[in-house]
């Protein structure tokens, strides 16, 4: 099995994109621009979207992509697998880039990230996407599993952005279908058919690869998608549990802090310190939404030592308080 195309960008400028998820009533969902006063839709279409308690997220769906640009967020530690059935993708984590293409037949991808990793997608216009992803996070195979070195599994498990690509057999794709139909499970007996379902194709990809894991960190060559501002928001990603002030961003960048901030502000849409803000409330409302977290923890890990003032803070990023957020009622 070949491992995943690695591809240089021929681009030296493109539009980045940190989103909101917005949900117009009935069937249709839609991704916007945040960052943008005009609230540009990127993506629309139906998504699946489902969050287990046992840590297990399934999200995806059938959309199309309507703009070209990159879209950039926080993935966490965890094993990925995403599964296209119809369409391209093309996305990466950190410096690693895949670039997944279904016209021929369903084409998917396992990924491993042992820390957490900038997350970058290039959405095209025109694009008619359907997948799902699965990610597991470690406490799911840490209390399930007791692996040996002997394990096939282990290497993988261990290395982190170690990668395999597969074409996902029969009953895989037969799986998928049924995501797709219940889209977001309501009742007992859905949950259950959902979460049923996602072992089996848990199992099933697992299975698939077991013979051919390996870690492609030694071959695959780094790709950057627009110069130092993508390696800039990999470093940011790596320290928002960190004081970071602008001089020591600046002095990371190579750049003063005034070509930095205007820079940024042009290609992301925030100030250094505004994204820094975002992405802190953003992991903040994560948690609470997967209730991991109460109030005054999320609080305090997004840098507020005053659960008003973070109150504050989230309504208006978000439009609403994080009571509303908790478990995931807004």
């Amino acid at each position: 099995m070949p491992p995943a195309k690695i591809e240089r960008s021929s681009r030296s400028h493109e539009t980045f994109a940190i989103t909101q998820f917005v949900n117009n009533g009935g069937d249709q969902q839609s991704v916007i621009n945040s960052t943008r006063s005009s609230k540009d839709v990127i993506v629309k279409g139906e998504f699946v979207d489902y969050r287990s308690k046992a840590g297990i997220t399934v999200h995806g769906g059938v959309t199309s992509d309507l703009t070209d640009c990159h879209i950039v967020a926080t993935a966490p530690t965890s094993v990925i697998i995403t599964i296209l059935l119809e369409g391209k993708l093309v996305f990466g984590y950190d410096d690693l880039h895949f670039e997944l293409d279904a016209i021929d037949a369903p084409q998917a991808l396992i990924a491993n990230l042992k820390t957490p990793a900038t997350f970058h997608k290039r959405t095209q216009s025109g694009n008619n996407v359907k997948k799902i992803n699965i990610m597991i996070k470690p406490e799911w195979f840490n209390q399930r599993l007791n692996l040996t070195s002997e394990d096939n599994m282990w290497d993988f498990l261990n290395t982190d952005k170690a990668h395999v690509r597969f074409e996902p057999n029969r009953d895989i794709i037969e799986l998928l279908n049924d995501f797709l139909q219940i889209k977001n499970p309501q009742t007992l007996t859905e949950m259950l058919k959902f979460e049923t379902n996602t072992l089996l194709v848990m199992s099933n990809a697992f299975e698939q690869v077991s013979s051919e894991i390996h870690s492609s960190l030694s071959s695959d060559q780094p790709f950057n998608f627009n110069g130092n501002i993508s390696h800039l928001i990999s470093y940011l990603e790596s320290n928002l549990d960190q004081e970071l002030s602008l001089e020591d961003i600046a002095s990371y960048a190579a750049m003063s802090t005034s070509n930095l901030q205007r820079r940024f502000k042009h290609e992301v849409g925030y100030t250094v310190l505004g994204y820094v803000r975002y992405r802190r409330l953003a992991r903040a409302k994560q948690a609470l939404e997967q209730g991991y977290k109460t109030i005054t923890e999320a609080a305090y890990d997004a840098g507020y030592q005053h659960p008003s003032n973070f109150t504050n803070a989230f309504k208006k990023q978000f439009g609403y308080s994080p009571s509303d957020s908790v478990a995931g009622q807004c």
